[in-house]
């Protein structure tokens, strides 16, 4: 069973968090969408994180505003390694605040989900 929690940046951004046997797992479109990524790559979503290794990545059903649907999640380990091969600028302001907000608001475990 996934327990959803819904975080908001100080720019309205959403980014929905999972906790799967107390690992977290980010929604990776959600990513994509704060770091302002083109609708194409967010379409293309499996492209946009085929450097982050499998371990790090889970496809899910989790409850969307258009009904159920499967989604790709990444651990925390997976966020990050994303985010810092990014070249957006939004990339390290994104990971501050998660660090500082997200995971420090859940107390969730922080190993890399293998």
């Amino acid at each position: 069973m996934l327990a959803e929690t819904v975080f908001t940046d100080d720019k309205q951004r959403k980014v929905r968090v999972f906790r799967e046997d107390n690992l977290l797992l980010f929604v990776a479109r959600d990513i994509l969408s704060s770091l302002d990524f083109s609708q194409k790559a967010i379409n293309n979503i499996g492209k946009s994180f085929s450097s982050v290794p499998e371990e790090w990545k889970r496809y899910r059903i989790i409850p969307t505003n258009s009904g159920r649907q499967t989604a790709l999640l990444v651990s925390e380990a997976g966020m990050f390694y994303f985010l810092f091969r990014s070249n957006k600028p939004k990339a390290l302001g994104f990971s501050k605040w998660v660090a500082h907000q997200v995971t420090h608001y859940t107390g969730a475990d922080t190993s890399n989900g293998d």
